[in-house]
């Protein structure tokens, strides 16, 4: 009989445990907490100093015991507008075992499904985030990992699935959006958070779509002041197209392929901190055509930022530039040449760049550098061909100019054809001004000089100017009637592309070529020589 009543009482131990995982599975949706909601949203009002509403609260106790809010609302401050802060339709909120035994509520995980934020920044420059951040600052908290419970409740780990980040200035809502946001917030000690977030870059006035994945990662600490606050930030943009990255910052697609990927640090307080940069393009074309050399950039900024990310002061970028192609000095061939290519510039507003002050200098730069991006416009350029010699200049842009770019570079080099035999050196001079187009635009003006006459050989531009004017949409050459004869036959040596469907008359009469980025093929067109005014005869 004992065996039978050991296993009688192992079957009634069962039947009780059954029993006790059916009534913590049905009976909790029959426990009526709504009458907490109220309480609950006060709550979490006070910690993070917004109004917060719900619509409806449930108790669930399987796999874990916690509480379902539904329709959940934190509401913004009129200062920066009537749309809500957050809006999630459901945020879960489970409890921590240990606590319900002593009596005591106590939050272990809040997760928030397909959440929706609206970061705002007011005409004044101030920031809807700032208060959240300092009413959070003020609650105190025990570190979320924390073992055993203290005086103070341990600070929940938060997360949010599948939700979207929007940005607004003032009432507007702009185009800029995260989309697919996975984001966690937890408190590793009692003075300071860490926050980590992943998302996809969007534009809603475009149609992007594969726009690479950004990340970021801080740690910040309390302060008294916002602008106070300690932080460390670390942001990644990768695995964008170009094509992509350019519809979703500048709202179209500028005809660029390759790939980007963009790193941004922080480090400092939210109001002065150091900011480090860095930019890598790689497998640089045009749309068009797929080139003999993809070219690479790689660019590193530095600047300040003050007035929590309000300006942006001291901003320098440097970008070595080079050659693949090897430079010529008398009959001895060197190795390609080291320039540098940087800007500086003060951003009084960083969400409005057009009104920054910005200079861009050359230095140095290997013109066979130039002429391997002058490659990714036009098949004609021969790849035997090299450039040497020297490209600089400088150029700035004001906030409150009518001209968009002012400045003016010079090269004064050779270029290096293949011929049957040894190379033929053609020497080479040219000035760059860009100023307005006249309809607020930008233009490049490019004039062809005559070259130095202690230089001159065969092939070389005696006597003779041409024009190239070059804005966003393309590009304008004018040719003069007024050029040697040889002059036009060493311009084409030097720019095979101008040939392409060149008239005759070219030779003795004004031309004027034009083209389009993105357009299939160039257009010459014959200037008309205007007539000599004719003088009345005296009677």
């Amino acid at each position: 009989m004992a065996p039978l009543s050991r296993a009688r009482r192992g079957v009634v131990i069962a039947l009780c445990v059954l029993l006790a995982l059916v009534l913590l599975a049905l009976l909790p949706p029959l426990i009526n907490v709504n009458r907490f909601s109220r309480k609950i949203a006060s709550s979490i009002s006070g910690a993070i100093g917004r109004p917060v509403h719900l619509d409806r609260v449930t108790m669930h106790v399987l796999p874990l015991p916690g509480l379902t809010l539904e329709n959940f609302v934190v509401s913004e401050d009129p200062h920066f507008g009537a749309e809500p802060v957050i809006r999630a339709n459901e945020v879960n909120a489970t409890l921590r075992w240990s606590s319900l035994w002593r009596g005591k509520l106590e939050i272990s995980t809040i997760s928030l499904s397909e959440p929706s934020v609206n970061i705002v920044r007011a005409p004044d420059g101030r920031w809807n985030i700032e208060n959240i951040l300092m009413q959070a600052s003020r609650v105190d908290a025990a570190p979320t990992e924390q073992k055993r419970a203290g005086p103070a409740p341990r600070f929940p780990y938060i997360e949010a699935t599948d939700g979207r980040v929007n940005l607004k200035l003032g009432d507007e809502k702009t185009p800029f959006s995260l989309t697919a946001a996975e984001f966690a917030l937890w408190l590793p000690n009692p003075q300071e958070w860490r926050v980590r977030i992943k998302a996809k870059p969007v534009r809603t006035d475009t149609n992007a779509t594969d726009t690479g994945e950004f990340r970021a990662e801080a740690t910040l600490h309390r302060a008294a002041r916002a602008s106070d606050v300690p932080v460390q930030m670390e942001m990644r943009w990768r695995d964008v197209p170009m094509g992509e990255a350019s519809k979703v910052l500048l709202g179209y697609d500028t005809g660029w392929r390759g790939d980007a990927a963009v790193s941004l640090r922080m480090d400092g307080t939210l109001g002065d901190a150091s900011l480090t940069s860095e930019v890598h393009l790689t497998d640089v074309r045009r749309a068009d055509f797929v080139p003999p050399r993809l070219m690479e950039v790689d660019a590193r900024c530095e600047a300040r930022a003050t007035g929590i990310l309000h300006q942006l002061r001291g901003v320098r970028c440097s970008m070595p530039v080079d050659s693949a192609q090897p430079q010529k000095t008398g009959n001895q061939i060197q190795s390609a040449g080291t320039g540098t290519l940087a800007v500086t510039a003060d951003v009084p507003d960083a969400l409005h760049p057009k009104n920054a002050d910005v200079r861009v200098s050359l230095a140095g730069v290997a013109p066979g550098y130039a002429l391997d991006w002058l490659r990714l416009f036009s098949r004609r350029i021969p790849a035997a061909m090299h450039a040497t010699g020297s490209l600089d200049g400088s150029f700035s842009h004001g906030p409150n100019t009518e001209e968009t770019w002012a400045g003016e570079a010079t090269c004064d080099c050779s270029l290096v054809l293949p011929q049957a035999g040894k190379p033929s050196v053609l020497p080479l001079r040219a000035a760059a001004v860009i100023d307005g187009d006249g309809t607020g635009g930008r233009a490049l003006d490019v004039t062809v000089l005559p070259a130095d006459r202690s230089r001159a050989m065969e092939g070389s531009l005696r006597g003779g100017t041409a024009d190239l004017t070059v804005n966003e949409e393309g590009f304008v050459a004018r040719l003069h009637a007024n050029n040697p004869v040889d002059f036009l036959p060493a311009l084409v040596m030097r720019f095979p592309p101008l040939e392409d469907g060149m008239p005759e008359q070219c030779a003795a009469q004004e031309c004027v070529l034009t083209r389009r980025w993105n357009g299939p093929s160039q257009t010459w067109t014959l200037v008309a020589p205007q007539p000599a005014s004719k003088r009345k005869r005296r009677r």
